[in-house]
């Protein structure tokens, strides 16, 4: 955490007007709204417009290479929950992207382990399930990719219905960080994973 309560800013950088629509500016508007504040410049020479952000109260940044070329830089809120990240290309530290994570959203677990193929599907954290959707358990020699994918759609839609109902708003990235879960009728919390 900061331990210095000093608020967290950062710059992104847009390369040209053709690309602010692929930047981020609903990410951006979402971080106004929980309270992160911004200035704006552009250079004509370089025809580049700069975003200076800073973070609301409590924020900070993990960073971390990736493989890929870019820095990623995970925005994490009071509770070190990630929020959403700010992708730097690495070899061109002009060229960035921001993006605000869902709090809950349709989880596919793989297990390609052994002879057996698992593909749990479910809706929820990467630590609860709150929504069942299923698993799709096939003999490695015995599956078609059309065949799981199919399955595995099918078990998606099935979340995304239940969902809609339960977490109309789950799709809003500002929308259930500080509620508690609904579990649907007949269910309880069916998973939330040790540390």
């Amino acid at each position: 955490m900061n331990e210095t309560n000093e608020r967290i800013k950062f710059t992104l950088v847009i390369k040209d007007n053709k690309n602010k629509e692929n930047f981020g500016f609903q990410a951006l508007n979402d971080l106004i709204a929980l309270g992160a504040t911004y200035e704006t410049s552009h250079y004509e020479k370089y025809n580049k417009h700069f975003i200076s952000i800073t973070l609301p109260e409590g924020y900070t940044l993990s960073e971390e290479e990736l493989t890929t070329g870019f820095k990623k830089r995970t925005i994490l809120d009071e509770n070190e929950n990630a929020r959403g990240c700010v992708l730097v290309k690495a070899s061109d530290l002009r060229v960035s992207n921001i993006c605000l994570y869902h709090k809950y959203g349709v989880v596919t677990e793989r297990n390609n382990s052994g002879e057996l193929n698992f593909n749990h599907v479910y809706f929820g954290t990467n630590d609860e399930v709150l929504i069942e959707g299923g698993v799709v358990a096939l003999n490695r020699r015995d599956y078609s990719t059309l065949y799981v994918e199919s399955k595995l759609a099918s078990l998606r839609e099935k979340c995304i219905k239940e969902a809609n109902e339960l977490y109309p708003d789950w799709e809003n990235p500002l929308a259930y960080w500080d509620e508690v879960p609904v579990i649907s009728e007949g269910n309880v919390l069916l998973r939330k994973k040790e540390d």
